[in-house]
C-alpha cells in the first residue's frame, strides 16, 4: 500500500467514526478521541472543524476507555462515567454537528484525491 492508499483509507476510516458518531453507534468520548488522531495521522490539522474534536478529546483524557476501564476501582469508575456522561450531555450536538460536516467534507476530499490520482 502506498502512502496514498494509505490516506484514502484513514479518511475512510474518519468518515466511517463520524457516521457512527451521528448514528449514536460510537461513543462521542471515543470517537473524537480517534478521529483527532486520524486528523493528525493524514495531516488535516489545518482544518477546523477537526478542532471540536480535538477539544473533546484534549478535555476527556482522564476518563478510562476500553481496557484502561479494566484497571480502575469500580466505585471511581462509576464516578468517572457519571462526569462524563455530564460532558457528553453539554458537547453532543457541537460534536454530532461537527461530524456532520466532516462526512461532507471528506467524502469530497475523497473524491478530489481520487481524481487526481487518476490524472497522474
Amino acid at each position: 500500500m502506498d502512502h496514498e492508499e494509505y490516506v484514502l483509507q484513514q479518511l475512510q476510516r474518519a468518515i466511517d467514526t463520524a457516521r457512527g458518531i451521528v448514528a449514536g453507534n460510537i461513543d462521542v468520548v471515543e470517537g473524537s478521541a480517534l478521529l483527532d488522531r486520524i486528523r493528525h495521522e493524514v495531516d488535516l490539522a489545518e482544518d477546523p472543524v477537526f478542532d471540536v474534536f480535538r477539544g473533546v478529546a484534549s478535555e476527556t483524557d482522564e476518563f478510562p476507555i476500553d481496557e484502561a476501564r479494566k484497571e480502575y476501582n469500580p466505585a471511581r469508575l462509576a464516578e468517572l462515567d457519571q462526569e462524563k456522561e455530564k460532558y457528553v450531555g453539554l458537547v453532543k450536538n457541537t460534536v454530532v454537528n461537527a461530524a456532520r460536516q466532516i462526512i461532507v467534507r471528506l467524502r469530497v476530499e475523497i473524491e478530489r484525491r481520487k481524481q487526481s490520482k487518476k490524472h497522474t
